[in-house]
């Protein structure tokens, strides 16, 4: 068995490791063009860190897909110890092929970044925003703010929850988002099919929608679902229907799904964006910092990140 194929049955037994780090998700995302190493005590997998080599020109660099918010390395809970977690990191860092250039975000469980600080790496710090705990629904509806359980409210007397949409009418109504803004689509439609699909084969995706009695569809919302964690991994709204309050009954509605699948958090995957940060907030998320991780040994690479940053 390669590396790869190790690696595949090891992702699937760690239920705490990052949905973003399975296998799955990685084939998504990536195709099968995705690397990984490891290290391994006993011939077991104790750590782990998947990459994504990218090459453009004449330059190959660590990548990593805006469908991704984490990647990053991960230890086997019995081997978490601040002693252990250096001499692994060092490993997985030497194991890395040579790049011009490396940039991935951890996820926020990784609390430890001075391994790759001690072989010239550099860090900035990111948020995002999880409800740790959705067990108790009815204390998550005691974190909304009063505004917006009354647009839970509001939106109830207008629109209905409705999980049997298109993905073609997923990413019209997710489109409309970008066009208001006056911003591109940042994904076309083939390749939300192809992470669709996988993701669908394995049981990890939802979509919802808020649909009025005119069949008009006022908000969308896509989950992806890990072993502990639901992820708010897309949403958009009709411009001409915000004021129903569709976009906080959906992210409700989501966190009840959530909860009734057996997962225990919700992570909203962000935003350092100063009105969507808020709305985080609102609905009772909790701020929690990640690390963005980066090296550019390559002169060249560096003047090219520069010029297409």
């Amino acid at each position: 068995m390669d590396t790869k194929e190790k690696y595949r049955l090891f992702s699937r037994a760690q239920k705490d490791m990052p949905i973003y780090s399975k296998d799955f998700y990685l084939d998504a995302v990536y195709c099968n063009d995705w690397q990984v190493v490891t290290v391994e005590r006993n011939e077991e997998i104790v750590a782990s860190l998947p990459f994504y080599l990218k090459k453009k020109g004449p330059f190959e660099y660590i990548a990593q897909h805006f469908f991704t918010q984490t990647m990053g390395p991960y230890i086997r809970p019995d081997f978490r110890n601040q002693k252990q977690e250096i001499k692994l990191f060092k490993e997985l860092i030497e194991a890395l092929p040579e790049f011009d250039g490396f940039d991935q975000c951890f996820h926020y469980s990784v609390s430890n970044w001075m391994p790759f600080y001690w072989e010239g790496f550099k860090q900035t710090t990111k948020y995002t925003y999880v409800i740790d705990d959705i067990t108790d629904l009815d204390a998550v509806w005691q974190g909304f703010s009063s505004s917006y359980r009354n647009k839970v409210k509001k939106a109830e007397q207008i629109v209905e929850l409705v999980d049997n949409i298109s993905l073609e009418e997923f990413y019209a109504v997710a489109k409309m988002t970008f066009e208001r803004q006056g911003e591109k689509m940042i994904y076309d439609f083939d390749f939300l099919q192809q992470f669709d699909s996988r993701l669908y084969m394995e049981c990890r995706s939802k979509i919802l929608a808020a649909k009025d009695k005119e069949s008009r569809i006022h908000s969308v919302l896509y989950l992806t679902l890990g072993d502990e964690t639901a992820h708010l991994h897309l949403a958009g709204e009709n411009p001409d229907l915000r004021n129903s309050g569709a976009g906080i009954f959906l992210i409700w509605e989501a966190i009840k799904f959530a909860k009734e699948e057996g997962l225990t958090k919700f992570d909203f995957q962000g935003s350092m964006i100063p009105g969507v940060e808020r709305v985080r907030r609102d609905c009772g998320a909790i701020q929690k910092p990640y690390f963005q991780i980066w090296k550019h040994p390559s002169f060249l690479f560096r003047m090219f990140k520069k010029i297409r940053p």
